[in-house]
């Protein structure tokens, strides 16, 4: 056992998106809506565009790390 003297704690929940998004053919990874990076549009569906948490960018997922 360790034990640790801290200020803060930041609990922060799996990083993964929807069942429904892991199993749709949107993604590539299994985990995120496949998209160019620049325009956020998905690479194989035209008409598809995301953003925030559940497309794959190479961005930060959590407010924490956004922050810091």
């Amino acid at each position: 056992m360790v034990e640790t003297e801290f200020d803060l704690l930041h609990v922060v929940p799996p990083n993964t998106s929807h069942k429904f998004v892991r199993e749709s053919p949107l993604t590539s990874t299994g985990n995120f809506i496949d998209v160019d990076i620049n325009t956020l549009q998905h690479k194989k569906y035209p008409n598809v565009f995301a953003l925030g948490d559940v497309a794959a960018t190479p961005t930060a997922k959590t407010a924490a790390a956004v922050f810091s």
